[in-house]
């Protein structure tokens, strides 16, 4: 009070009248003047936007039941806590469901750009602007998505808050960073991005990308039970083990004129692929440890993949710092959208050196259409800041890294 006296906010006068007072009672006149003092001064500021418990949909049948005016409306608070919904919540009350749903989506694309330059601050690697084109996830409320499912709509909320991570149209979350792990500094790069993984969203490599095909993990284990029986010729063809072909044609059906077609090509390309890269990274055990070993291969190297990899590093850095900043003790729970799905979500990194990676996105694609499932995956919280925060900060993840692993030269130093 005495500070502010002396800026000028309360008389001077009146606070020594209120202390030399002996009268009993000066406490409470302190008090009253404290709290006319903060009256006064929230007068001056501009007046508060008042937030609905609930959006109320205006004749859109769509958005009628509780559970989704509150997912909308929870989304809408958070969003606009993080400073990226351009809409008066004072008015949320006046929006249809659609418009509030667009509101939603085009919040989150602001806030993963946001996170993405944020993330893109301290990197050395110029990658030029990053726009809407450059993000590969819609986020949304779950309530809005998921309009059709009535199991979902019926479930009792107890104070979660849920999201959904979809890939954009075309995408299946994949964005093709060409990378070939045959390179002496792919593998430490492919195992440090297995490493920044967040509560409902993993970055991926190839080898892991393939195992979700829908013949899932068997192809690949039975052609790894039989690579080292197969050999590569000194013109760099692949010569099958007979074992091998025969196995392949019991267990999937696979006749001769398959393995003079594309199959033979995927089975080839695997051979080789484990032969001359390995089957998987080895894991970093800590952040620190794989942000470390990133540096002292971008050391190693001249000329743009050193900087890249610097600026990976440092990207991978931060990130990680700002998700357990976003995170903190918040809890999360996912499930994958459609349990048929077998791509819930994954940025792909093919290698040059494993030939098949848009005939896995063709299959994919494919086989998701047959059963007509989404590759996404639903998010739950009680924490609705940590949970918008943390899906734009993925997002604006997958969209940096993919900026810079663009420039990555192929040619060996």
């Amino acid at each position: 009070m005495k500070n502010l006296a002396r800026d000028g906010v309360i008389p001077a006068r009146r606070l020594r009248s209120l202390f030399a007072s002996k009268t009993t009672g000066a406490d409470a006149g302190v008090k009253r003047l404290g709290a006319t003092t903060l009256r006064n001064s929230w007068s001056a500021f501009e007046p508060r936007p008042k937030i609905p418990v609930q959006a109320v949909t205006v004749f859109d049948p769509r958005f009628d039941s509780a559970s989704v005016r509150h997912d909308l409306a929870d989304m809408a608070k958070a969003l606009y806590r993080r400073g990226c919904l351009d809409i008066d919540l004072a008015r949320l009350n006046a929006l249809t469901g659609h418009a509030l749903h667009g509101a939603l989506v085009d919040g989150f694309d602001r806030d993963q750009l946001n996170q993405a330059r944020r993330l893109l601050d301290a990197s050395p690697f110029s990658v030029g602007a990053l726009t809407a084109d450059s993000l590969h996830w819609e986020i949304n409320s779950a309530g809005s998505c998921l309009l059709d499912d009535s199991e979902r709509e019926s479930d009792v909320r107890d104070r979660l808050s849920s999201l959904v991570m979809f890939p954009r149209s075309g995408t299946l979350g994949a964005t093709f960073s060409c990378i070939d792990l045959s390179q002496p500094w792919a593998m430490k790069l492919s195992a440090a991005l297995v490493r920044f993984c967040v509560p409902f969203f993993s970055i991926g490599a190839p080898h892991e990308f393939f195992s979700g095909s829908f013949w899932g993990n068997a192809l690949i284990e039975t052609v790894t039970a039989f690579s080292g029986s197969c050999a590569i010729t000194e013109d760099g063809s692949v010569a099958l083990d007979p074992d091998l072909v025969e196995h392949l044609g019991l267990e999937f059906g696979f006749d001769a004129l398959d393995f003079d077609g594309e199959i033979g090509e995927r089975v080839r390309e695997q051979v080789r692929y484990i032969k001359t890269v390995g089957a998987s990274p080895a894991l970093f055990d800590s952040d620190l440890e794989a942000v470390a070993s990133l540096r002292d291969e971008a050391a190693r190297l001249s000329g743009v993949n050193g900087l890249v990899l610097q600026s990976v590093a440092s990207l991978l850095e931060r990130f990680g710092s700002m998700r357990d900043s976003l995170a903190c003790d918040a809890e999360f729970a996912a499930e994958s959208l459609n349990e048929e799905v077998p791509l819930s979500g994954i940025h792909l990194f093919p290698s040059s050196s494993y030939g098949f990676h848009s005939e896995c996105v063709d299959e994919i694609h494919q086989h998701m259409m047959e059963i007509g499932g989404d590759a996404g995956v639903v998010v739950r919280s009680e924490n609705a800041d940590a949970l918008a925060g943390l899906a734009s900060l993925q997002g604006g993840c997958i969209a940096a890294l993919s900026a810079l692993l663009a420039n990555l030269s192929q040619e060996s130093p």
